[in-house]
Order: structure tokens, then sequence, then C-alpha cells
């Protein structure tokens, strides 16, 4: 995976490992059996800014996880742990979390990170990248959070019914991420004024990002046709969902910064930039589309919408969470059926709430279901 360019502080480098250094040995990060490497040592500052870039949604999350002094915390795939110390923190240094996570740098740098701010209750582990750790099996916990983390792991189901083992039992698994692949189109019944749109369209210079991709497209379907015309509407919206597929949002940035003039709203801004971030760190940037995975791609379609949105929120629907997640009756289809939640049923839980953290991610709690021997009357 090719590294991103950017300037670095040789100072603040040196700093960095030498809290490696001073860390190393309290991870279990020595284990040359489970090294996977997946990011070098000057990936360290761009990761870092990643992921401290989610920080203003962290509150949200802490308050939906339910937590109680004493509990026991996992976070699965926890990166350089800035969740991870909110939780540690929330817990007042009682109980005990574990940050788990397949690569070693970030492994050593959570450890070190946990002696530096002084979380005697955190514990950063390392564990294999393949199947379920030996690690999960030999504890319990009260809650298992994965942030960003599901979608990585491969035989989800027989993933989470082992995982189902280590559970106390009142404990709980956490998922935290987006809905599913349908929800990143735009519909008709997404728009609530296509009068305002239409002209919006028609009024964008030829020459900007937006103008580029619909005025050279759609500039003869907006005179010939009325805003309510149905024919217009769909091209409208074909064009919408084509610019989810493209390169758009390179637009749009300067590098690694968003140009001046983006209305994002604050709960938007910082997802942008952890998007924008996310995609630099892969390599998005500089790689043809074909050469990029499925989970990079839906990535890219994600921050593409979210810059459609702050453009053209007037005009969309805002009930419940619209703009972000389609009204139509194909997307709420999808959404009731998501594969998240028969997957999770499949491995032996039942989902007992979920709560929106927009833009477009979900906070799904799921406990673990009553096997038929459970639920029999004593005496049986």
């Amino acid at each position: 995976m090719p590294s991103v360019m950017r300037p670095s502080c040789l100072a603040a480098r040196l700093g960095v490992l030498a809290l490696l250094a001073a860390g190393s040995m309290s991870a279990r990060a020595a284990d040359s059996s489970k090294a996977n490497t997946i990011y070098s040592q000057n990936d360290l500052e761009l990761i870092l800014k990643t992921q401290r870039a989610r920080l203003p949604r962290f509150p949200q999350i802490l308050d939906a996880l339910g937590l109680k002094d004493g509990m026991t915390v996992v976070d699965i795939g926890a990166g350089t742990g800035q969740l991870t110390y909110a939780i540690a923190e929330r817990l007042h240094g009682t109980g005990k979390v574990y940050a788990t996570d397949i690569d070693p740098m970030l492994v050593n740098y959570v450890a070190a990170q946990a002696r530096e701010q002084k979380h005697a209750n955190l514990e950063a582990v390392l564990v294999t990248p393949v199947g379920l750790d030996e690690f999960y099996t030999k504890h319990k916990f009260d809650l298992v959070l994965l942030y960003n983390t599901d979608t990585y792991i491969r035989n989800r189901v027989a993933y989470y019914k082992k995982l189902r083992e280590s559970l106390n039992p009142s404990g709980r698994i956490v998922i935290i991420e987006s809905e599913s692949t349908p929800n990143r189109s735009f519909y008709v019944e997404d728009v609530k004024d296509w009068n305002g749109l239409v002209k919006s369209l028609k009024d964008e210079p030829i020459d900007t990002p937006y103008g580029k991709h619909f005025r050279r497209s759609l500039g003869p379907l907006l005179t010939q046709y009325s805003a309510d015309d149905p024919f217009l509407k769909r091209m409208i919206v074909f064009h919408l969902n084509r610019i989810l597929d493209v390169k758009f949002f390179a637009d749009l940035t300067d590098k690694l910064e968003f140009k001046d003039g983006l209305a994002f709203t604050e709960e938007e801004r910082p997802i942008a930039v952890w998007m924008l971030h996310r995609l630099a760190l892969d390599g998005v940037l500089d790689r043809d589309l074909s050469e990029i995975d499925i989970r990079r791609y839906r990535q890219m379609q994600l921050l593409n919408k979210l810059l459609l949105i702050q453009k053209y929120r007037p005009f969309l629907s805002s009930t419940g969470q619209s703009p972000y997640y389609s009204l139509s009756p194909e997307s709420v289809w999808y959404t009731r059926h998501d594969y998240r939640v028969r997957e999770l049923t499949n491995a032996g839980f039942s989902l007992s709430s979920k709560h929106p953290l927009v833009p477009f991610w979900q906070i799904w709690t799921f406990e673990p279901s009553a096997r038929p021997d459970e639920s029999r009357p004593s005496g049986e």
C-alpha cells in the first residue's frame, strides 16, 4: 500500500518513536507470530490526524454505550486508541479496557499512550488478522465495541458466534457503521423542491466542479423539460448517482484540505475530514478506481454524497435522517432487512437498540438471544 507523501516534523517524529519505545513492552506486540504491520512509521502522523477527526462524535457514542464503573470493555480494531482513551476515562480508572488491533505499530502506540496518559485500566493487545484471536476466548466482556471494523471481518457469523461465548451474562456487542450499500444512492423521493434544484443546476457556472459534472450532461435537458417532468427528474437523479462513482471529491479538495465555501454542518465536517484522510491513507488518491477495493469505493461514495448534500441541501428532504438516508421504498426495504441484523441474528444475537450517528452512521446494540435450553423453566 503506497504511503501518502506529506511534510513531516523531525522533532514530532522522534517524540513518537520515543513513546513507542517506552510502551512496547506493555503490549503484546512482541509476539512476532502475530506481526501484521499494515502501515509504515511514516503513516502514523496521518493515521492520528484521521482518527482524531472523529473526536467530536465521541460524547454521543459514549452516552450510547451505557458505560458503568467496573465494566470490562474491548475495542476491536482500536487503531490509535482515540475512542479507547475516552472509554477508559469515562470508567474513572475502574474496570478494564482492552484496545485490540492487528497492527503492531498501532498497538505499541496505544500502549505508550496509556502510560503517558496514566490510564492504568487500559491495555493494548495485538491480535491475529484471521478469525477470532484466542485472546478474546480467554476473557469475559461486558461490552464489545466495533467502530468501523465490522466490514473488515471475514465469516462474520462464525466470528460473532464464537465471540458470544466471551460475553458476560449481561454483555453486549455495539457496532458503529454505516447502513447498507443501497442507501448511498439518491432517489426521486429524496428531492422536495424540484423547481429550486433545477434552477440551481441551470444557474451553476460551467467552470465549477458542480457545473462541470452537471451542466455539460444536463444542460439541454434543463431547458427542454419542466421541473416537474418525470423524465428530467430521473435524469437528474441518474447524474447525482453517477457522480458518486467517480473521484468527484478531488475537485473540491486541495491535498488533504477541503476548499473554502463548503456548507458542512458541525456534524458533517468531522466525518468528511475523516473520510478524506481515510481515502488518502489507503492510497485512493493515487490509484485508478479499478485498483481500489469495495470498502474504499463505498467510502468514496459516501464522501461524494456528503459533498452533494451540502451543496443541494435546501432542495432535499429532511424528514428523519434524510438527506443522508433515502426515503424511497427500495431504500426503506434494505434498511429494514439490513444484512448486519441478519448476520447477528444467525450468530445468536438480537437487536436491542439502534441510534443514529449522523451523517450516515448508526449505533447498533446487540444482546445474546436466549438459547432454547436457557429459556426452559428450571426443573424441566
